[in-house]
Order: C-alpha cells, then sequence, then structure tokens
C-alpha cells in the first residue's frame, strides 16, 4: 500500500501529496493522499474526506480507495472538465486503510482488540471529548477532523451492501430528532444507490439505502462523532457481501461503485459560498451559518466559507457574536472559487 501510495504521488506531484495522520498501534502510517490543483497548500475550499478499511477485515473499501484515486489522476491528466472543476475546487482527502494492523492479518480489531468504530465519543451514551486514552487510530482521526472542517464524508466498510445513514447510536423515527442535515444526506444516499445496480436492487434495504440504527445500534462510530462534534455531514457505505472478496472480484465491485464514488465526491463542492466580513471589509471569523433547509447551523473559523447543500435557491442566515444576523436568498451551486460577500453590521451601529 505504502509503495503504491508513493508511486502515484510520484507521478502526479503537481495534484497530490501523502500525508500521515497518525500511526496504528505497531506503527504503521495511516496514510492519506490530499488531491488538488493545488495539494501542497491550504486553500479556502471545500474539504471532503474518504476513508475505508477501519475494520481491518473488510477489505473492498481500501482496494477501491486505490482505484478512485488512480481515476481522478488520470482524467485529470487527460482534461475531462468534471474532474478538473472537482480536483480545482476541492481539497480532497483519500486514507486507503483507518487499521493497517488488523488488515495484516484479516482481523476487525486494531492490534490491542479495539472495535475502531466503537471508539469514538458517543453522545447519546458515552458524550465525552477527550482524545486521550483511546486506540492511536481513533484518536489519529480525531485530530484530523479537528484540524480539517470536512463538510462531506464517507466511509466504507463490508460485508453487506446497502447506504448507510445517520444517526447509528439513536432512533431516526421522529422528525425532531434525526440528523440535522438529513434531508441533504438521505438524496445523497437515494443517489448513491441508484447509480449502483446492486445496492439499488437490495432486497433488505428499500433502495438500497437504511438509518442506521434501524438497522442496528452502534455506539462510538465514527460516523456519528464527525457529524455531531465535527459539524461533518458523513454517511457510511457497505460495499460487498463478502467481506474479503477474492482480487478477482475487485474490479467489478469498482465498476458497480465508480459513478456512485465520483457522484457523492462531486456533491460536495455544492452548497452557498460566502464571505463573511464587517462593514470595513475586515475579515469576520467563527460565524455561524443556517439554512432554512437545514436543522443544524455550523461555526466556521475561516471568513471564506462554503456551506454544503443541495443545489437551488437557498434561504441563508448569517451571524457571528457581536453583529446583527443576515438573512438572504442565495443560490446554491457547484464551487468555483468565488464567494458572495456577506457584510455584518454590528448591533451598536445598527441600532443607531
Amino acid at each position: 500500500l505504502t509503495a503504491a501510495l508513493e508511486n502515484v504521488t510520484r507521478t502526479y506531484a503537481d495534484l497530490s501529496v501523502l500525508n500521515t495522520a497518525g500511526q496504528s498501534v505497531e506503527g504503521r502510517e495511516l496514510w492519506y493522499v490530499k488531491i488538488s490543483d493545488n495539494a501542497s497548500k491550504e486553500e479556502d475550499e471545500p474539504k471532503l474526506l474518504y476513508i475505508a478499511n477501519m475494520h481491518g477485515n473488510e477489505t473492498a473499501g481500501r482496494e477501491l480507495m486505490l482505484y478512485l484515486i488512480n481515476d481522478l489522476m488520470a482524467k485529470y491528466a487527460a482534461k475531462d472538465p468534471a474532474t478538473m472543476q472537482l480536483v480545482n475546487n476541492a481539497q480532497i482527502y483519500i486514507m486507503p486503510s483507518m487499521n493497517p494492523d488488523g488488515f495484516e492479518v484479516g482481523d476487525r480489531h486494531n492490534a490491542n482488540g479495539t472495535d475502531l468504530n466503537r471508539d469514538f465519543p458517543d453522545f447519546s451514551s458515552d458524550p465525552d471529548m477527550r482524545i486521550t486514552e483511546r486506540e492511536p487510530e481513533t484518536q489519529a482521526i480525531m485530530k484530523l477532523h479537528q484540524e480539517n472542517h470536512f463538510a462531506l464524508a464517507i466511509n466504507y466498510h463490508g460485508g453487506a451492501v446497502c447506504f448507510n445513514l445517520p444517526w447509528d447510536t439513536i432512533p431516526n423515527d421522529e422528525e425532531n430528532k434525526k440528523f440535522g442535515d438529513d434531508l441533504l444526506i438521505s438524496q445523497l444516499g437515494q443517489t448513491y444507490a441508484a447509480f449502483n445496480p446492486v445496492m439499488h436492487a437490495s432486497g433488505e434495504f428499500p433502495n438500497g439505502v437504511t438509518y442506521g440504527y434501524e438497522w442496528y445500534e452502534v455506539d462510538g462510530g465514527m460516523q456519528d462523532y464527525t457529524n455531531y462534534y465535527q459539524q461533518s455531514t458523513h454517511a457510511t457505505v457497505e460495499l460487498s457481501y463478502t467481506k474479503y472478496p477474492n482480487a478477482s472480484k475487485l474490479e467489478g465491485i469498482w465498476e458497480e461503485n465508480r459513478t456512485s464514488m465520483l457522484s457523492f465526491l462531486n456533491s460536495g463542492i455544492n452548497g452557498v459560498h460566502v464571505e463573511v466580513t464587517d462593514t470595513n471589509d475586515a475579515a469576520i471569523t467563527n460565524a455561524t451559518v443556517s439554512l432554512e433547509s437545514s436543522g443544524r447551523t455550523l461555526t466556521y473559523a475561516k471568513s471564506q466559507i462554503s456551506r454544503l447543500s443541495l443545489l437551488g435557491t437557498q434561504k441563508v442566515t448569517v451571524s457571528a457574536p457581536g453583529f446583527a444576523a443576515q438573512t438572504l436568498d442565495l443560490d446554491a451551486v457547484p464551487f468555483d472559487g468565488n464567494f458572495t460577500k456577506v457584510k455584518l453590521s454590528t448591533e451598536v451601529n445598527l441600532a443607531k
């Protein structure tokens, strides 16, 4: 895996860099490839995250991440317009294996015998945001999320074929308890499954989509942690009924998921894109952005903000401490590097 990632990032050095989020229990690197037109730089673009193989014996996702990296690089080099728009206007993080120790021995757990998808802070049963005393792989992912606001994320598993929606840890049968961006993630999930004929034809899940808790409860999962604590929009996909498929099946699994994976990735740059300043054009940080179509108000550390959304006109409210909120009708569009400037007046000035 290391050799494959070093090779692709060396071949496409202008578009990709290889980084590590940390090390596993046994000292293996938790590699991720960052893909962008200026991959070595921090730009004010939507950040997207794909992670696989957090269960060491669920291996198809690990391989599909390699297919995806190479597909994006080759299409960009061939000047495919859709790929160029995505790579030029996003920062894409792809981690093929969150649990390399488990993969080496074909074990679901890490080298300490821990199920990593039960090791994250859980808002329903263990709402403790501490990083210490967790597994090193868990700590690495928590730090990666704290350092980067991932607008959209996906986590690949195996053992079934479906698109899993939040929440995993509490029931989703009441509208007021559903994930705040349920409308958004549900539509993205339906689209993902529709492009995957095996998933869409599922006999177990309607059109291949399920709410996590209604399938089975998971406490301490990565999906709910990132959605609840890190303001991401994060889903889980089960790729194959066989957790450890024969190598001859991998290309077929890739073809089943290729369009779905690329469509979901492209949706990560859709939204309202605003630059928040005061009336003197000074940047305002820690502003909040809410949408009428969403039950969440998200806070952003930077003044240039891309708020993930379905396409179309959105009623958007922008606010910040000490300033009067503004509500505007803005078009949610694919990001192209441009932001709509929103100037907030101080509450004192507004009163005058």
